[in-house]
């Protein structure tokens, strides 16, 4: 991705799209590859298998199969599709809800030309001083 993109971008949404993606991530390298190699086993295992015991049923079942896969191909894109303008959504709603946060918390911050020690220190004409000067 280009620089530009990211200084677009604003942090709640780049932040959101990180932890989706890497949670996406963890997902297919822990569940996903395993299930795939085990089922690519049961695959081979099921042809070989009807094969030996059934030619002219191993024929007729693999020929269905390229259309069973154009068809997961047509739909896994459209979830896919899908799935990326939910992300955007969502990253969208957390960069907002960030931004939101972050004013709310601003509105408590005291400004810089203030000084809440040198406000709440005693001076020299206050109650404090002269309560501290009777005691000595």
């Amino acid at each position: 991705m280009s620089p530009g993109f990211f200084t677009e971008q604003r942090t709640g949404e780049l932040t959101s799209r990180l932890s989706t993606d890497t949670a996406l991530l963890q997902t297919v390298l822990s569940y996903n590859l395993s299930e795939f190699a085990r089922q690519s086993l049961f695959l081979i295992g099921g042809v070989v298998l009807l094969t030996m015991t059934h030619t002219r049923l191993a024929a007729t079942t693999l020929a269905v199969v390229p259309i069973v896969v154009g068809a997961a191909i047509f739909f896994g894109r459209m979830l896919r599709r899908a799935s990326t303008g939910v992300q955007d959504r969502i990253a969208e709603a957390t960069g907002t809800a960030e931004e939101a946060f972050g004013g709310e918390l601003d509105l408590f911050r005291p400004p810089p030309s203030m000084n809440l020690v040198d406000q709440w220190s005693p001076t020299p004409d206050s109650e404090a001083t002269k309560s501290d000067k009777k005691q000595e």
